[in-house]
């Protein structure tokens, strides 16, 4: 009976002293944002009155740059850049007027940002126009994993991307966390 009630207290201890554990290490998540229409500045010299710029370069953020770039023809809807070092991390078809930077624990782990639908094709285009917004996320570094993309006309869908991004991080870490527990790292 003694042996039955120490059992039995040590897995109700367990019940209630691992979760606060497990909260006590858990991510903390924000963000920060990069506005790809006010903080960016044209790089060309010498342009010829009435031509358009065709590459700004954006406000850095957490080391990575941020390019906007156009190369002029009918159809180009423009591309972000982001570039770690001399690397080409992300490239997005398309130019988002903001780009969310997720952070883990202080550090970026992924972005998210906003596809708008044309709302019809140009002359060079083939297909039905795409319809719509969706929300994207794509990971960064060692969490290029993390993919994924919603509709983004739902009241709930900024919650849902950073949530999806946030649950994928934690799998993620946690995933690292058991490798290097079975190869007797700590």
């Amino acid at each position: 009976m003694v042996k039955y009630f120490f059992v039995s207290f040590v897995s109700f201890l367990s019940l209630i002293l691992l979760p606060m554990a497990s909260s006590q290490a858990a991510s903390r998540f924000s963000s920060d944002y990069s506005d790809i229409v006010n903080d960016c500045s044209c790089m060309e010299n010498n342009l010829a009155e009435g031509q358009d710029c065709g590459h700004f370069n954006c406000k850095d953020i957490f080391g990575y740059q941020v390019q906007k770039l156009y190369d002029g023809s009918a159809c180009d809807r423009g591309q972000v850049h982001i570039i770690k070092g001399a690397t080409l991390v992300v490239s997005l078809n398309g130019v988002p007027n903001k780009v969310e930077w997720r952070i883990a624990n202080g550090h970026p782990f992924a972005i998210i940002y906003r596809v708008k639908a044309p709302m019809e094709l140009c002359s060079e285009e083939t297909g039905p126009p795409m319809q719509g917004e969706k929300l994207v996320v794509i990971g960064l570094g060692e969490y290029s994993s993390i993919s994924a993309q919603i509709d983004a006309t739902t009241a709930q869908a900024n919650k849902d991307i950073r949530s999806i991004a946030d649950h994928a991080y934690e799998r993620i870490q946690n995933a690292q966390s058991i490798n290097r527990d079975e190869s007797g790292h700590k």
